[in-house]
């Protein structure tokens, strides 16, 4: 009972000798700040708000030579083998006070293969966060303790150590060891017989005192990277700080180039003036374009359905003709041009109607998917063969409340403009997909705000446009295409719905690289279908 007793007063001992040598190693202020440098350059991906310490290794947040310095001075205390090792049993530090019998066996590929491997299933036994012993796989005599080292609640590294012999080895069973991992039998045998016979009672004490050991290993690793954290906001501040002395310094300027300007804009004014009054001119004929264009749609929608009839049978009997009759007769041509008047017919018709439109929208729960799957059936007889429709549609899309017809008719303007964009062929793609915006997301993207939307992308490979011409797309009436083939007021009310939709739309093209438009409208449901 005494020689218990004493052992625990020893381990006791140790212990408060052990930690006084880390708070050493951490008052050392030299040191300090050798470790926060190399965690500043380390700790980039934690330091982030999408940082995970998943991501670190162990070395990144404790110095290797304290790492090496505790291992070596337990492993010399207590007369055991120790190494503290990767997750998949790769060391970390060198090993520390391993036997000859154990330098011999980690010194063949074959011996440092079983070695390693049977760390890794030692390790995966402590995943859960508590300690764990076992036989060597090799010798059953041998018994291997291995402590996990959690950092942050994630479990990072593992500290191991071994050599805990319980009885003298079996000289046969050695040998024929030896021969299977390729080393020298009787250097092998003579250093099985220098190994330190234990008690397991001991050896248990020792994963005891070790996993007391890690813990404050983890502590250690916590505090530095707490450290790391507070030296990177105070970078960020002081950043911050010279941001804004940057930016007053700049105000201060445009202040006084402001009076410089007031001179020139004096000059300006009748020159603006003159401008002015072009304009006003400009925007009465738009408003009498649009009178005309309000009585076409009042009209139109009278007899759109009729119309739209006729627009189809026509449509049907000249694609019936078409089969019936070879290309090369004269007639195919004739009837491919009946067919193409029936598609523009139908496409002004319908963006006439849209424009016009003056009935409140009904909005409803709606999925976006279903919208566009409805509509490939119709788009097929709309766009050309030598267009590609490539569709990727996110299976689990977050559903919005919209009105039905609107929609259609985004998506719709959207293909056909798409379409009219690629005269020689081209693909066009529709893509949905979630989206979470954040605040800092919302500083980025034009138009937008905080929070969970879904993302409607149209793409097409045509002509693209200029930024020119970008800032005009959007406008009533603003066209690029020839005389009679569009009136300008597609974009313009597709931009009208999503704005009732409380969404906003973006464009990015550049000339010969084609365009994409991309619709985000607010998600009313996150839960996956």
């Amino acid at each position: 009972m005494r020689d218990k007793e004493k052992t625990k007063e020893q381990l006791v001992n140790e212990l408060v000798e052990m930690r006084r040598r880390i708070n050493e190693l951490k008052s050392s202020e030299t040191r300090r700040e050798g470790l926060e440098e190399v965690l500043e350059h380390r700790l980039i991906a934690l330091t982030q708000p999408v940082g995970k310490v998943g991501e670190l290794k162990l070395t990144d947040i404790i110095d290797l030579k304290i790492l090496q310095e505790l291992q070596d001075g337990f492993a010399e205390a207590h007369n055991v083998a120790s190494i503290v090792f990767e997750l998949d049993g790769v060391p970390i530090t060198k090993p520390g006070n391993f036997s000859e019998f154990c330098r011999l066996i980690r010194s063949t590929p074959k011996g440092a293969q079983n070695c390693q491997k049977s760390d890794a299933e030692l390790a995966r036994e402590c995943a859960s966060g508590s300690p764990s012993i076992a036989h060597c796989a090799a010798f059953e005599k041998i018994m291997g303790g291995v402590v996990p080292i959690i950092v942050g609640g994630r479990h990072i590294a593992n500290w191991g150590i071994g050599q805990g012999v319980t009885d003298k080895l079996d000289e046969d069973k050695v040998r024929q060891y030896a021969r299977e991992i390729e080393v020298d039998e009787e250097k092998l045998v003579a250093a099985s017989k220098e190994l330190r016979v234990m008690p397991r009672e001991q050896f248990e004490r020792f994963v005891y005192f070790l996993d007391v050991m890690a813990r404050h290993i983890s502590l250690l690793g916590m505090q530095n990277l707490q450290q790391a954290r507070c030296n990177t906001k105070r970078k960020h501040m002081k950043e911050a700080l010279q941001r804004a002395k940057d930016k007053l310094e700049i105000e201060v300027e445009k202040r006084t180039s402001e009076l410089r300007i007031a001179n020139e804009q004096l000059r300006k004014e009748i020159r603006e003036r003159k401008r002015a009054e072009e304009e006003k001119e400009k925007i009465r004929a738009q408003f009498y374009q649009a009178q005309k264009i309000e009585a076409i749609g009042r009209l139109a929608g009278g007899i759109a359905h009729n119309f739209n009839n006729l627009l189809t049978t026509i449509q049907g009997y000249a694609d019936l003709s078409k089969r019936k009759v070879d290309e090369n007769d004269p007639l195919y041509k004739y009837l491919s041009h009946i067919h193409g008047a029936t598609v523009r017919g139908t496409d002004l018709t319908r963006q006439l109607l849209l424009f016009s439109r003056r009935h409140p929208m009904e909005f409803a729960s709606l999925d976006i998917n279903r919208t566009i799957e409805y509509l490939l059936k119709m788009l097929g007889s709309l766009i050309s063969e030598s267009i590609t429709v490539y569709v990727d549609l996110q299976p689990d899309l977050w559903t919005v409340r919209g009105d039905k017809g609107s929609i259609e008719q985004v998506v719709m303007n959207l293909a056909l403009n798409a379409r009219d964009a690629m005269p020689e062929g081209g693909r066009l793609t529709i893509k949905t997909k979630n989206v979470t915006l954040k605040k800092k997301d919302s500083e980025i993207i034009p138009e937008s705000r905080p929070g969970e939307f879904i993302c409607l992308s149209v793409a097409d490979t045509g002509v693209g446009m200029d930024e020119e011409i970008i800032q005009h797309i959007f406008e009533p009436f603003f066209s690029t295409k020839e005389a009679g083939k569009g009136i300008g007021l597609g974009l313009s009310t597709v931009k009208g719905i999503i704005g009732q939709h409380e969404g906003w739309i973006n464009v990015c093209s550049e000339p010969g690289k084609g365009s994409i438009f991309e619709v985000y409208l607010p998600a009313v449901s996150t839960a996956a279908k």
